[in-house]
Formats: structure tokens, C-alpha cells, sequence
């Protein structure tokens, strides 16, 4: 549920909204060249990495900055497919 926990501005929704879109047209090409199993640990692992970031840099850093976890795992998911 980490990259379902989200600020509330208006800022996000834009952001949100373009995430979605690309993860939606993107995300199911890469899933279809990929395979299923591929694409979910993609996107796990992705999600587990920025969150695991998040939280040094919060810890390191001695701020409370909210985490725009959403983007993390779609923007790999973009890198990824950009690679193939």
C-alpha cells in the first residue's frame, strides 16, 4: 500500500493523472513483452527501492517531506521500457 499514499495538492493530481496515463499505456505493452511475473517484481521492486530512499533520505536528512510514492515505480517502469 506504500504507493498508494499520496499528498493532497493540486499538483499531485496533475502528476498523478500523467503517472496513470503512462503507466496505463505504457505498462501494459511492457507487461505483454515482458511476461506478468517480470512486470509485477518490476514494479515491486521499484516501489520497495523508493520507498526504502524515502525513508534514508528522511531519516538522514531530519525532514518531513511527503513521499510522491507513486512515481517512483512508474517511472521505472518507463526506463525500462525505453531500454527495450
Amino acid at each position: 500500500t506504500y504507493t498508494l499514499v499520496h499528498p493532497a495538492s493540486i499538483w499531485y493530481i496533475f502528476w498523478f493523472v500523467m503517472g496513470a496515463y503512462a503507466l496505463y499505456q505504457i505498462g501494459n505493452d511492457l507487461e505483454w513483452e515482458i511476461g506478468r511475473t517480470r512486470f509485477l517484481i518490476l514494479y515491486s521492486a521499484s516501489a520497495a527501492y523508493g520507498a526504502l530512499l524515502h525513508g534514508l533520505y528522511q531519516y538522514v536528512g531530519h525532514s518531513a517531506v511527503p513521499a510522491v510514492t507513486f512515481l517512483g515505480p512508474v517511472f521505472a517502469v518507463v526506463t525500462y521500457y525505453a531500454w527495450l
